[in-house]
């Protein structure tokens, strides 16, 4: 913030403000005026049936593949909201696309790989 003013009018939601509409292609409440973006995930074999319990986001689509994998599609707002989610499934799902998401979670491990003192396979 750079400056602060007290008005003496108050607020007014517009009539035509859809907050579900606003929010319909969320990860969670993040939003933005551009279109959604694809989010492709890998998920491994053994966590398949955990993915598929759950509706995850009204745009997802599957597809299992040959080696038990399970591909999810999604058309996210900002794909980076879904961060939290994605690290909560570790080394069970690997981001395919979009390339900054991929990165983002690359950056972790590698911050990880430092917080425990574990060398990289370049090493």
């Amino acid at each position: 913030m750079e400056r602060v003013e007290i008005l003496t009018e108050s607020y007014q939601i517009p009539s035509d403000f859809d907050p579900a509409e606003l929010l319909s292609n969320a990860w969670g409440i993040w939003y933005t005026d551009t279109k959604p973006i694809e989010v492709v995930l890998r998920f491994a074999p053994h966590v398949v049936q955990r993915v598929k319990e759950t509706r995850w986001h009204k745009t997802e689509r599957t597809e299992m593949q040959e080696d038990g994998s399970l591909l999810w599609r999604s058309q996210v707002a900002e794909p980076l909201e879904m961060m939290p989610w994605i690290r909560g499934w570790g080394a069970d799902v690997e981001v395919l696309e979009p390339q900054n998401l991929r990165k983002a979670i690359e950056k972790e491990v590698h911050g990880l790989m430092d917080v425990y003192n574990i060398r990289g396979a370049e090493e």
